[in-house]
């Protein structure tokens, strides 16, 4: 029988949470000291109760005395549990992925966020080809594609077998960055952005995040709105973009670490406003917000799925060194 919200105690979906966010094994000092800072003032011996009762059902699994991680029935139970909550929200995956990202663009290295699309075995080739075909297009962060064969894994994402995964640099990578020099980016739209002779039109549907619990670029995608081969033949097509926005007085820093991303090869960037322009404007928070709208990473992989490849493609689906990134035209030697 499965386990439901209205079963499972409010402290204890509180710790999973912990645990769930948590980069390292977390023991039951370590929670209720956690707790405490946020206003839930439980011991930890209430901890260890909370944590047998998750362990019994399958939620947690303890690592000795070190502490326990969440497992991946637990995950899901919290998604089920937080779906409201999530409204507007990056899930939680994500957000633990924002904050153990290491990539800086002062030197180029570390590990970024990335997208993934794993296809079978007979079809990489061809898939490779087709992803070469528009990675001189700036409407993605960067052409750079990190590849995995069956079993092995595109940093913690396992490649099925008879599969192969390929990563691609996600648009988080704004949000990560950014968040590292003390600017909290928030993304609050995405949708289908016009393409016409090669040069950005606009948008012409979109969806905010405050109505979803997906990534709205992912279903643009799945559901068939974007050109992106289109736009490497002919120059006119659709593509996913994003919007995202931050304190008005950053926007020095936030221009200035943009430059930055572009020297070491990341791009992707329709728009930087200091203020979002009143036209533009999706709410009252934005009179006081600058806006940075980005091309979608997916829009790299897009084609695959254009093409009607048999495609399984994950937004922001893990971290990846991108030391191990190459272009597609390398991969094909």
């Amino acid at each position: 029988m499965t386990q439901k919200y209205g079963d499972l105690p409010k402290t204890a979906v509180e710790i999973l949470k912990i645990i769930s966010m948590s980069s390292k094994l977390t023991n039951s000092i370590e929670i209720a000291r956690i707790l405490h800072k946020e206003k839930v003032y439980v011991d930890s011996r209430t901890v260890r109760y909370h944590l047998r009762q998750l362990e019994e059902l399958g939620f947690i699994v303890k690592i000795g005395r070190k502490g326990c991680v969440i497992t991946p029935e637990g995950l899901e139970q919290l998604k089920r549990i937080m779906v409201y909550e999530r409204l507007g929200m990056p899930s939680i995956q994500v957000e633990k992925m924002i904050s153990s990202s290491t990539f800086s663009p002062e030197t180029g290295k570390g590990t970024v966020l990335a997208n993934v699309a794993v296809v079978p075995k007979d079809d990489f080739e061809r898939a490779v080809e087709i992803i070469n075909s528009v990675s001189s297009l700036n409407v993605f962060p960067s052409p750079l594609i990190a590849v995995s064969d069956e079993e092995e894994s595109l940093g913690e994402y396992s490649v099925p077998e008879d599969h192969v995964g390929l990563g691609c640099i996600s648009t988080t990578v704004y949000d990560s960055v950014l968040r590292k020099k003390g600017i909290f980016v928030e993304s609050i739209a995405a949708g289908v952005y016009e393409i016409r002779d090669k040069r950005p039109v606009g948008f012409v549907e979109l969806i905010t995040h405050n109505g979803a619990t997906l990534s709205p670029g992912e279903l643009f995608i799945k559901a068939g709105w974007t050109s992106v081969r289109k736009i490497a033949e002919t120059g006119n097509g659709y593509v996913t973009a994003a919007i995202k926005r931050f304190p008005f007085f950053f926007s020095d820093v936030v221009e200035s670490t943009v430059n930055q991303l572009k020297k070491v090869g990341i791009d992707g960037i329709i728009e930087l406003f200091a203020i979002t322009p009143e036209i533009e404007r999706i709410d009252v928070t934005d009179a006081s917000k600058g806006r940075l709208i980005v091309f979608g990473g997916g829009n790299y992989f897009a084609p695959l799925i254009e093409e009607r490849m048999n495609v399984k493609l994950t937004i922001n689906a893990t971290l990846i060194e991108i030391s191990k990134m190459k272009t597609p035209d390398k991969i094909l030697k």
